[in-house]
Formats: structure tokens, C-alpha cells, sequence
């Protein structure tokens, strides 16, 4: 029974919210990269700058912990209709993500700048930036309508 609640849930706002699954994506990838190869810093001068901020094991706790927010926030949506708090973790959860990908692409942009990394690694992470700097835009306007009461657990 509560399988198929989840489910329902989950379906019923998957559309419009594909994109903050898609984001769950590079988080927990990133997550487990940075734990199974904990030298990754190491390998490549493009991360150069952001091995200066903070080392791979807190990196990946990072993403470890946005990937599992945004998983446990949009598996809420929808689907316990009484839990109202919903639509503040997605809010928080994408500006948390919008944050951490901004720092991420500037580690590289910094990186390319100084001549220690590729470009391409701007150009991945930048995307990345940019997609979810668009979850916060919708996130937070399906926060205004909550606490409006216009949306139905948003």
C-alpha cells in the first residue's frame, strides 16, 4: 500500500519536477566518485582550486547530503499531502545545489584562469549551475504559492 502511494506521489509530480531529479544525478555520481577514488583531486590540475577549499571527503559528504535532502524532499511532495514542509526543503535543497555547483564551476573557472585546468570541465559544471540555479527560481515560486495555500502541497 505505501509502495503505491509512493509511486503515485512520485508520478503525479515527476513532470514538473524532472529537473530536480536530474540534479539528484551529479550530486550522489559525485558523492560516490569522490569517496571510491579519494586522490581524485589528485589526478587532474583542474581541480586545483577546489582541493584549496576543502578536501575530497568533505566535498562528497556535501553532495552526499543534497543528493539524500532533495531524494527525501521530492519523494515527500505529492505524496503525504500533510507534511507542508515540502516545498521549503525543494527551496532549500535547490539553493543549497545552486550554491554548491556555483562554487564548484568557479573552483574550475579559477583553475582554467590560471592556466592549471580544462575548459571543459567550466563548460559541464557551469551547465550544471545553470540548471539549478533554474530549480530555484521554480522551487521558490512554488514556495510563495504554498504558503499562499494557491498550491496543493507544491
Amino acid at each position: 500500500m505505501i509502495l503505491f502511494r509512493l509511486y503515485d506521489g512520485i508520478a503525479d509530480h515527476f513532470p514538473i519536477r524532472r529537473m530536480e531529479w536530474l540534479m539528484a544525478v551529479p550530486a550522489g555520481l559525485l558523492s560516490i566518485g569522490l569517496t571510491i577514488q579519494p586522490d581524485m583531486f589528485e589526478v587532474s590540475p583542474s581541480f586545483a582550486i577546489l582541493k584549496a577549499w576543502a578536501n575530497e571527503s568533505t566535498w562528497a559528504a556535501l553532495c552526499f547530503a543534497l543528493c539524500c535532502v532533495r531524494l527525501l524532499a521530492l519523494t515527500i511532495n505529492g505524496t503525504f499531502k500533510r507534511f507542508k514542509w515540502s516545498p521549503a526543503i525543494r527551496a532549500a535543497a535547490s539553493l543549497f545545489g545552486a550554491f554548491l555547483w556555483a562554487e564548484v564551476t568557479l573552483g574550475f573557472v579559477v583553475s582554467f584562469l590560471t592556466g592549471e585546468g580544462a575548459f571543459s570541465a567550466v563548460a559541464a559544471w557551469g551547465t550544471l549551475s545553470v540548471a539549478e540555479s533554474m530549480n530555484v527560481v521554480q522551487t521558490w515560486g512554488d514556495l510563495k504559492q504554498s504558503l499562499r495555500g494557491e498550491g496543493k502541497n507544491a
